[in-house]
Parts: structure tokens; sequence; C-alpha cells
């Protein structure tokens, strides 16, 4: 008999991957079955009732809990045989290891063989505003969303029921959040040795940007968890703006090497301060008006400092990745009148050639569990969140301007979309 394709996809609440699994089937051509929607389905409810009173019961051990979850997932696929469709996307199921132990069994059966583990990873800012401007039906309890509306307006699309909008308090957001990615840590480490492809997204993106990037990822059959760049020495320093360990890390492809100055005990800790800063020989050795970035990493570094923790990392890719050799011919076009974007289209280059994969083995050897970003460019954070970083929100540090870099901070804020107010 042959396989048939599993797709899974994970995530916490509000990293709309209810609506990322409905795209998916669409386009593939996937049955789907969503868990959330069928604990929440009152026919379900009575269907299961034996399983559901085991998962409610507040008493049930974990692996009871997921053993009757998995037998509802069971059934349900079992209700699928001999329907003619490319396959099956999981949303919602295995959360727990002992539910992935649970879907190898099934696997194992030969039915089906997993395509991809597909894991939306917003930053938690967007996961609560997501998740609050959710609407639920008063009838089927069926969620949705402002990206995914219903087709009759103000009205659930299956049973008519009245939709409203239901607030949770931020607080409560984030403890599930973060129980989320506790439990599913260990699910999907089970299920990658047996999966074509796995893989983060950002979940900072339109929903349809999202769904691009899946597809994309999926051609590539990306597996995400390659380790490239590992600490090589470090040292206590003394600065001007307090004590840090410098650390070095070196790729283990092409020799190339960044730093991580650490600030106090971060080994585990959620929230931790992070400043990601690209070097800038004009403006962090010499002081250059023409830019901002000497002044962002002084003022992160005292910012740390005073906290008592946290990291700043910094990134040998000169002039947003074009070199010092190609930045100070930017320069001189900038001088001529051009912007900064413009001039490194001029000379036939990107606007942008920066990469953060380095971030991520930084921060997993750090054993950093989530961080908060000091900067203005909310890019770094899509950026980092789709490569499996946990980000809790952006904490912006800007820069009083000069008469020497109005127009370059100008043309940061309106073409690059950097958070500043003061230009």
């Amino acid at each position: 008999m042959m396989k048939r394709d599993l797709y899974i996809i994970f995530g916490p609440p509000g990293s709309g991957k209810t609506a990322q699994a409905t795209f998916l089937s669409e386009q593939l051509k996937l049955e789907k079955i969503s868990w959330g929607n069928l604990y929440r389905d009152e026919a379900a409810k009575k269907k299961y009732r034996k399983e559901i009173a085991v998962i409610d019961n507040k008493k049930t051990s974990i692996l009871k809990r997921s053993k009757a979850i998995a037998s509802i997932i069971n059934k349900e696929i079992d209700k699928l045989n001999g329907n003619n469709s490319n396959g099956l996307v999981l949303d919602g199921f295995p959360r727990r290891i002992e539910e992935a132990r649970e879907l190898k069994k099934m696997i194992q059966k030969g039915r089906y063989s997993i395509k991809a583990l597909i894991r939306i990873n917003p930053s938690l800012e967007t996961a609560i505003a997501r998740y609050n401007g959710r609407y639920i039906c008063e009838k089927c309890h069926r969620y949705f969303t402002d990206f995914v509306p219903g087709k009759n307006e103000n009205h659930c699309d299956l049973d008519g029921g009245r939709l409203k909008k239901v607030l949770t308090p931020p607080n409560k957001i984030k403890e599930d959040f973060f129980l989320y990615l506790h439990e599913v840590s260990g699910a999907i480490d089970y299920l990658k040795g047996i999966s074509e492809a796995h893989f983060d997204v950002s979940g900072d993106e339109d929903d349809i940007v999202i769904f691009s990037n899946i597809l994309m990822k999926l051609k590539s059959k990306v597996k995400d968890d390659w380790k490239i760049f590992r600490r090589q020495s470090s040292s206590l320093v003394e600065t001007i703006y307090g004590d840090f360990q410098l650390i070095s890390y070196q790729s283990e492809l092409d020799y190339q090497y960044h730093l991580a100055l650490v600030k106090g005990r971060v080994r585990g800790k959620s929230g931790v301060l992070l400043r990601i800063h690209s070097s800038c020989i004009t403006g962090d050795i010499f002081g250059s008006y023409r830019c901002d970035c000497g002044d962002q990493l002084h003022r992160s570094l005292k910012a740390i400092n005073k906290a008592g923790s946290g990291i700043v990392i910094y990134l040998f890719q000169e002039g947003r990745g074009i070199n010092i050799i190609n930045k100070l011919k930017a320069y001189k076009l900038q001088r001529d009148g051009a912007d900064t974007v413009d001039a490194n289209e001029m000379l036939g280059l990107p606007a942008e050639l920066r990469s953060y994969y380095v971030v991520k083995d930084i921060l997993g050897d750090l054993d950093v569990e989530s961080v908060v970003l000091l900067t203005n460019n909310p890019d770094k954070m899509k950026k980092l969140t789709d490569l499996g970083v946990v980000v809790e929100g952006i904490k912006n540090i800007e820069i009083e301007p000069n008469k020497h870099n109005g127009k370059y901070l100008s043309t940061k804020k309106e073409k690059m979309g950097h958070l500043l107010k003061k230009v």
C-alpha cells in the first residue's frame, strides 16, 4: 500500500496555525484534522464522550490524557481511509512527547509517512494581538480571525451562530505561550528522525506571506537543526560600561567569526535583553555622525549593564553586509545626494545583505529560552522568529538625530520600516 504524505503544523496560542493548516490542505489537496476544532465541537464531544471525560479530568496523568487524545485522532484518521486525497495535515496534535509516541505507532501501521514538521513561530507580542483578534462562534465554538473570516459576516459558516470577540488577559496568553513551547519541543525532537523536513517559519508576517514561506521551505526540504557556529574561546573583559564575558564563535564552513558579550546569568532564562549589532567601523570605532550605530551599541551595553544581565551579539557584516570597501563607495554616493538604500543599489548591491543564522547557534549555546530585542528594526524580529528564536518583543533604542544623519534615519524609517519617532 502506498503511503500518503503527513504534514504536522505546530504553533503556540495565537500563532495562526489553524489558518495555515487550512491553506496547506487546500493548496496541496490534503485532508485536515484540527485537534482544537474537534475538542470544541459539540457533536464530537458527544461522540467521544468517554475519551473527553478522561481528557478533562484534572487528575488524569499526562500519559492517559495523551492516549485518549491519540485515540480520538486515530479514529478520525480511520474515517479518512479511502478518501481520494494526497494525504493529511494535522493541526494541534501532537503537543507532548507522549502524544508523539502514540502518533508514531499510528504511522508504523503503514498508512502515512511524515513529509514535514512545520512550526509557526510568532513573537509573544504578535501572538497576544492575534489571539485577542479572534472571534468565536457562540454555537459550535469554532474560531475565526481577521485573516480567515467567516463567509457570512458576523456569523459562523457551519451553523450560522453569532461570532463574538473574546479577550484574554495578556499574562494568561503569555503563560500558555511558554507552556506550549516547553511541551511541544520534546514532541518535535522525537519526530524529527522520521520526518523528511522540519523547520520554523516566522509568525510575524501576514498570513499569506507565512504560507508562501512554508511552501518555499517545503520545496527545499529544509531541515533546520544544523549547527554551523561553535564556541571557540572566552574571557572576562572590563569595559567602561561594565564587566562582560566576551565569547568568540566560528563557522565550521568558512571560518568567519562573530562575538557575544554576555552580562550576568542568562542560561535557561527567558526575556533576556539582546542587542544584535552588525559591525560599523565608522560609527562604532571612529564615532561617525553619519549613522546612529555606535550610539545604539553603547546605549545597549549601558542598558544591559543596568539590567544586570543580557547579551550583545556583535556580527562582522559591515555596511548591512556589503563590506567596508563598498560601504565607503556608498558613503561617497550619499554625499552626492543618494540615500543609503539607493547608494547600495547604484553599486549593484542589495540594500540588505545581512544574515542572522549565527544568532540561533549562539543563543542555543547559551541556552537562552527567549529574548527581548534592543532594536528599532522589526525585520530583525521576523528573521529571528523564522529561524526558530523565541522573541517576546522589541524595546526601542532610538537615538536623537543630528544634522549629518537626518536623511539617513528618514530613509531607514520610510524605506526599511524602522520604528523611529524623532525623524
